[in-house]
């Protein structure tokens, strides 16, 4: 249990390092960058690599652990086991969406990422749960799964879109 709560903690700290670096850049860089905010796409990338990382550690520590080659099997696996080791608590639900087959959503009522950082004025709609998705897609993407992840919803209240996700 305590070194559950030790790598949330890591995870917690690298997020708002990154993420008040990413800021800080965009908010003194003379000129600003070509796309108006390409913020959310590089919390993605970062949270990306940190995906791969929890899905070879999670898969050390539970020496039982068979890669899973059903889609829902994997997706329960990232809304209960991943986010225990990352946030301490089971994901608020998993849902299937109604209009697309392909198409699933993690929820969560309060992001742990959106709650630790202060945007500036001009990125009052950034969605910092971006860094969320990429840790996702890296799990999937590391577990033989194609996917395309995304943070959808309110800054406060956000879920986790996924995309095509096939084997």
């Amino acid at each position: 249990m305590c070194a559950q709560h030790a790598l949330a903690s890591i995870i917690i700290l690298f997020f708002h390092h990154r993420a008040s670096s990413f800021l800080s850049h965009h908010s003194f860089s003379s000129p600003p960058p070509s796309p108006p905010h390409p913020t959310p796409h590089r919390l993605e990338e970062a949270g990306y690599g940190v995906g791969h990382r929890v899905l070879e550690l999670l898969a050390f520590r539970e020496r039982q652990y068979r890669r899973e080659t059903k889609l829902i099997g994997v997706l329960q696996f990232v809304s209960s086991t991943v986010w225990k080791a990352l946030f301490n608590k089971v994901a608020d639900s998993l849902e299937r969406s109604t209009e697309n087959e392909d198409e699933y959503m993690i929820h969560e009522r309060e992001p742990i990422t959106n709650a630790f950082v202060s945007a500036p004025a001009d990125m009052s709609q950034l969605n910092c749960a971006a860094y969320i998705a990429g840790i996702i897609s890296g799990v999937l993407n590391g577990a033989s799964f194609v996917s395309l992840c995304g943070a959808i919803g309110k800054v406060g209240n956000a879920s986790v879109l996924l995309e095509s996700v096939c084997l």
